[in-house]
């Protein structure tokens, strides 16, 4: 359930202006096994934002004077945005590359692979589904993957928040099942 959103000036993966969306909901936190220090715990049940409506048409229409675009990312938070309903998260999304074209999709996740992160969604399918079948992973350019530890540094140099994430670069192919490429970051 989408909770916020905000400018976002670090989580970019590229180093760009992003607009971060952050739902809340967590299914491993509600069933009592958060990440380690969650740094989100405000976030592990579903909840509407404070605001009437958390998609303000001001972030979705932001441009430098002239029309050139701003925004060239949509980074996705939680709370966990793979225990969300997939389609909520691909409908802002598409409200959002309505008004700005051609946005990379980053995604932060707690789940330490892209199985575990999609379980739950292959177990409600009616049929078989793959992990890469995931309607989220199949927009994703970008995955931030890992609990957040606080007892794990990062390496010098590096803007996760704990060591034990890493960041992905989402490389799809016509010819080859989507596969991760993991990046400095």
């Amino acid at each position: 359930m989408l909770n916020t959103m905000f400018i976002d000036f670090q989580d970019d993966p590229c180093g760009r202006i992003a607009i971060g969306l952050v739902y809340s909901g967590c299914k491993r936190a509600m069933n009592g096994h958060p990440c380690v220090n969650c740094q989100n715990p405000h976030l592990w049940y579903p909840s509407l934002s404070q605001d009437k409506d958390p998609r303000k048409e001001e972030l979705y229409n932001i441009t430098y004077e002239g029309g050139g675009k701003m925004i060239d990312s949509i980074v996705i938070f939680g709370g966990e945005p793979f225990d969300q309903h997939p389609e909520e998260i691909l409908r802002d999304i598409k409200h959002i590359e309505t008004h700005l074209r051609g946005t990379d999709v980053v995604v932060y996740t707690g789940y330490k692979t892209i199985e575990e992160a999609t379980l739950a969604w292959r177990l409600e399918q009616q049929e078989e589904a793959a992990p890469w079948d995931h309607p989220l992973l199949a927009r994703a350019d970008w995955i931030k993957m890992g609990e957040y530890d606080e007892n794990i540094p990062p390496l010098p140099g590096s803007r996760l928040a704990s060591g034990n994430q890493k960041m992905f670069r989402v490389i799809k192919s016509e010819t080859t099942v989507p596969h991760l490429q993991e990046v400095s970051f």
